[in-house]
């Protein structure tokens, strides 16, 4: 097989494969190699050229035995007394000029002879070949010569996204380039989505490689490879989770006061459990962290670091709470949730005690994507019974952090007075009503209500 056809065989059996049996994963790298192995060398066989020219001459030696042993031949064949001449060379109409072999070119031109020489004389010593007719030989051709030739090979890879180009440095990042004959894979999230009832995180990706093959000079290629398909959660879940603590500054205790904290998420949740919540919650962090390695915030739609530090400030707190409830959706009248005497982790929790979540707000944490709202009502019921008592709504929203607190009821009555992380002009979203609220916001929430 032409060497060219070995190179093209090569190039066309490349397919790619996963290197590892992990699934694909945000922040974490990827491997894709080729098989089959690729050669380092080719047998094959190349034509070699050669070319031979020789010439023989007849000579008379004075006697038919062969040299006496231990006769030094050089001295031998120069003895006037052994060799005696040349073979007579009589021809009158001898041609005046001689073709000579291919590798010699051109003729030689030869005296013509006018006489005819019957005794040709003796040759002297030092020319005992004058006169000695000969044979001018010549031969050129070609012979087969099998040789082993290394091989190089060349390898290009591509990535698309759903039939379209991938973006390098938005949608995945490749830390050794995408050259060479393997290719490592971080695949990046820049957008976020509720996590809720059909969230689906799912892109898909192709990989494909470009597959050159060089020995002696030839080349074949590039040959693109068929793709391999492969689906990656590329699209941040993110869970929309209002925790209202019983201390301000989520602190666990206050003098003998034991902390409690309400988790609430809405009705469209696709985490209605806290058995599914708190791995999520761990997990989301973990993702972020590995993803703020790999500066995936420069081309995001959030901001990576104020939400990983909202995600830290939550699970902290969550994880310092003595007591907790976990409700799904709006809660009417928090009269009706009575906490459980143990924390989040524990699992099963223990019984309910007898604290109850109503009137019992001092410091509140609300993540979601951006433009998650809810509403905290002094009065049950959602609305405004206008009996002077707990008259107030407020309501808190996300900004791009994907997270906002208050962190104390216990002073403020207006907006402007309470300590809002991410701050207001990072655009999280507070709303008093009415503007300025002359009771105690501490320990008034009565109700809940996502919006």
């Amino acid at each position: 097989m032409a060497i060219t056809d070995q190179l093209l065989q090569i190039a066309n059996a490349a397919r790619v494969v996963p290197l590892g049996t992990a699934a694909p994963s945000l922040g974490v790298p990827i491997s894709f190699g080729l098989t089959p192995a690729f050669p380092v060398s080719l047998d094959t066989v190349l034509a070699g050229d050669f070319s031979a020219l020789w010439f023989t001459k007849d000579v008379r030696f004075a006697d038919a035995l062969a040299a006496p042993a231990g006769t030094n031949l050089s001295t031998y064949l120069t003895d006037a007394s052994r060799v005696i001449g040349g073979q007579p060379v009589v021809d009158p109409g001898l041609s005046a000029n001689l073709p000579l072999p291919g590798g010699l070119g051109g003729v030689l031109s030869l005296p013509k002879l006018t006489n005819t020489v019957t005794n040709p004389p003796t040759p002297p010593a030092n020319d005992l070949a004058a006169g000695i007719p000969g044979v001018l030989c010549g031969l050129t051709g070609a012979v087969p010569i099998p040789i082993q030739v290394p091989v190089s090979v060349e390898v290009t890879w591509t990535v698309t996204k759903s039939g379209g180009p991938a973006t390098p440095g938005t949608d995945f990042v490749a830390p050794q380039g995408l050259t060479g004959p393997t290719l490592d894979l971080v695949f990046l999230a820049t957008s976020a989505a509720e996590l809720k009832d059909g969230f689906s995180p799912l892109v898909r990706f192709e990989i494909r490689a470009q597959v050159t093959v060089k020995a002696l000079g030839q080349t074949a290629g590039p040959v693109t490879t068929p793709s391999i398909p492969l689906d990656v959660p590329a699209l941040l879940g993110i869970p929309t989770v209002l925790a209202l603590f019983k201390h301000s500054n989520y602190a666990h205790e206050e003098g003998e006061k034991l902390g409690a904290v309400l988790l609430a998420v809405p009705n469209n949740a696709l985490l209605k459990s806290v058995n599914d919540l708190a791995p999520v919650l761990g997990t989301l962090r973990e993702t972020i962290t590995r993803l703020q390695s790999f500066k995936a915030e420069a081309t995001s739609s959030f901001d990576f670091a104020a939400f990983l530090l909202g995600l830290g400030t939550l699970i902290d707190a969550l994880n310092s709470q003595p007591k907790f409830q976990f409700v799904v959706g709006n809660q009417n009248h928090l009269d009706n949730v009575v906490f459980a005497e143990s924390s989040w982790r524990l699992f099963p929790p223990r019984l309910n005690g007898q604290e109850k979540a109503n009137n019992m707000t001092s410091s509140v944490i609300l993540i979601g994507v951006k433009g998650s709202s809810v509403k905290l009502w002094g009065d049950p019921g959602f609305h405004i019974d206008g009996d002077g008592t707990d008259d107030f709504s407020l309501k808190l929203s996300v900004g791009v952090g994907m997270w906002a607190s208050i962190s104390n009821f216990n002073g403020p009555h207006e907006v402007s007075e309470m300590v809002v992380v991410p701050p207001l002009a990072a655009g999280t979203g507070v709303t008093l009503d009415p503007s300025r609220y002359e009771g105690n916001l501490d320990n008034a929430i009565s109700s809940v209500e996502f919006l």
